[in-house]
């Protein structure tokens, strides 16, 4: 791994021990891109996976406790991230980490997966397109993207969409307010600050048309989608993709 940068991070707003705790409970879209790989290529030799935006490495331990001499890159921009993902190297050394925001990432390796989980939505709105793009790039011929994020309730206009945002932030704390779930509540209001913080720009949050008129642009077809929401929507929704050329 090249020596890391720094710049801005995620990880400056959260504990990565406290996220890496409370997201295990939630999304089921890892679980279902792990079985899918599991039920479609556990015999396969060689195969070449690579994981974009691997965070914490909830999903990375997962697949590699299936598939431990899976040669698998991991693609991550958060330094902090990055760091933590080393100790997992620790134990699986043929493993690749590289800090790199994912739409900015060449390889001469095309890969059979790529992998991404709740992490669309940190894409910028105006390199959303180039990311598609650069996985088309990554992928070989018949190769599979398996995607999984957090959506939002339809909308027409981005006022619109703000207001649904702020909405369903407001109904996630005063729920946990009133079940007095102090962790929950802490979870809410650091992720409202990143959600809202204006020189960020906000998290790139959008709904499930909307990125699937970004996926029909691309040339990427949807082969799959599932609703794996298995929390309290707030307007929110989660969904597996599976995408291919």
């Amino acid at each position: 791994m090249v020596k890391l940068q720094d710049e801005f991070q995620i990880s400056e707003h959260y504990s990565l021990k406290e996220y890496d705790d409370y997201m295990e409970t939630k999304p089921l879209d890892q679980r279902i891109a792990l079985d899918f790989i599991i039920d479609r290529f556990q015999k396969t030799p060689d195969l070449k996976v690579a994981e974009i935006a691997g965070g914490t490495g909830r999903f990375t331990k997962n697949l590699l406790h299936i598939f431990p001499k899976l040669k698998l890159t991991i693609i991550e921009p958060d330094k902090n991230c990055c760091l933590w993902l080393k100790k997992i190297k620790k134990k699986y050394n043929q493993i690749k980490i590289i800090q790199s925001y994912a739409e900015n990432f060449r390889s001469r390796t095309k890969f059979d997966i790529l992998v991404m989980t709740t992490a669309f939505h940190h894409i910028p709105f105006k390199t959303k397109d180039i990311f598609l793009k650069n996985m088309q790039n990554l992928l070989k011929k018949n190769g599979m993207f398996l995607l999984g994020d957090e959506f939002i309730a339809e909308y027409k206009t981005m006022k619109e969409r703000t207001q649904i945002l702020r909405k369903s932030y407001d109904i996630w704390i005063k729920t946990a307010k009133r079940a007095k779930d102090e962790k929950e509540l802490k979870m809410a209001l650091d992720m409202e600050k990143v959600v809202f913080r204006k020189d960020f720009g906000g998290e790139f949050f959008i709904c499930p048309s909307k990125f699937e008129s970004y996926i029909k642009k691309s040339g990427f077809k949807i082969k799959g989608k599932i609703n794996v929401t298995n929390t309290d929507p707030l307007d929110f929704e989660n969904y597996f993709y599976l995408l291919m050329k």
